[in-house]
């Protein structure tokens, strides 16, 4: 049987693979043209036999930075600039959430806009870049190319504005007299104080923290007080009381009368109260006697230990 040509394709696979491994390691030593020839290489034999997608994404991300760093020493052609782009495009159609992808191409439409003369298809550039870079800061918020490509972007935009010809950008303050109309900045990303990802204002024992207080109606600071030990009761039972005697000296429709006295402590039952309580405590079978009105979880509770301990 004749092999096909290119031989089979698991050995045009390893072949790939040896080849990325040899552009990384030149990439590493910053020899990205060497580089870039390796990581074409290797794409043309995967698009030989129909591309291994982890192989492939690899391949592209890895020749986009070659590419990128040609752009961003301003050696780029616009060919190789509009085949960045088309690079990171497909990495984003196999692995849509890829920082680096939206970064890079955010980088080579960046960096086409700048060659293009006329403003309406460089407004659209800058545009499409805007995205492309907002995408990756939602994603990686800490790392300072994103945010410093986003600054410059921010820059050229607020140069421009809708449905101008072409001579402002050229000769600059030839219509200074008229409005410029900036684009809006996009409101920044929630990121959580806690583990520092988007998405997301707090998280885990934070999070549980201003939900208890909030809850409770006291300081966040005094929930986070922990007693010595699981045998202290701690000081969060007297913080409680002491918000809620200040709110009923301040306003004594703050709470139910009929629940707590001014003390903070539980008010007593009426006697017809209490005896229909205890007779719903001691009912075992439907149907269940029901109370004259709702009680706090605590009076009820009392009552069960006053009533079990006769």
């Amino acid at each position: 049987m004749t092999e096909a040509p290119g031989g089979d394709s698991s050995g045009r696979n390893i072949k790939a693979s040896h080849l990325k491994d040899e552009g990384n390691a030149l990439a590493t030593a910053q020899k990205y043209e060497e580089a870039e020839n390796k990581y074409r290489e290797g794409l043309s034999l995967l698009e030989i036999n129909g591309a291994d997608t982890g192989l492939e994404e690899g391949l592209r991300l890895n020749l986009a930075l070659c590419l990128t760093n040609k752009a961003d020493t301003e050696v780029a052609s616009k060919e190789e600039l509009e085949e960045l782009v088309a690079l990171c495009t497909r990495v984003l159609a196999l692995v849509p959430e890829s920082v680096k992808a939206f970064y890079r191409r955010a980088v080579g439409r960046h960096t086409l806009a700048r060659l293009e003369t006329d403003s309406s298809k460089k407004k659209d550039l800058l545009t499409q870049a805007k995205r492309d870079v907002m995408e990756a800061a939602n994603r990686d918020t800490a790392d300072p190319k994103i945010r410093e490509l986003n600054s410059k972007i921010n820059q050229e935009l607020k140069t421009l504005s809708p449905g101008e010809d072409g001579l402002k950008f050229k000769f600059g303050a030839l219509y200074s007299d008229r409005e410029t109309e900036t684009a809006a900045e996009p409101a920044a990303p929630t990121v959580c104080s806690v583990c520092a990802r988007p998405g997301h204002e707090l998280c885990g024992k934070e999070r549980w923290l201003h939900v208890r207080a909030q809850w409770l109606g006291v300081p966040v600071e005094k929930v986070a007080e922990e007693p010595a030990s699981f045998e202290d009761d701690g000081t969060l039972r007297e913080v409680i009381r002491a918000e809620r005697r200040a709110r009923v000296q301040k306003d004594p429709s703050a709470g139910p009368s009929w629940a707590r006295d001014i003390s903070g402590e539980l008010a007593d039952l009426s006697e017809d109260e209490r005896e229909m309580l205890e007779e719903c405590l001691d009912s075992v079978d439907r149907p269940y006697p029901q109370l004259l009105r709702s009680l706090p979880l605590p009076q009820a509770v009392r009552c069960a230990e006053e009533l079990w301990m006769e």
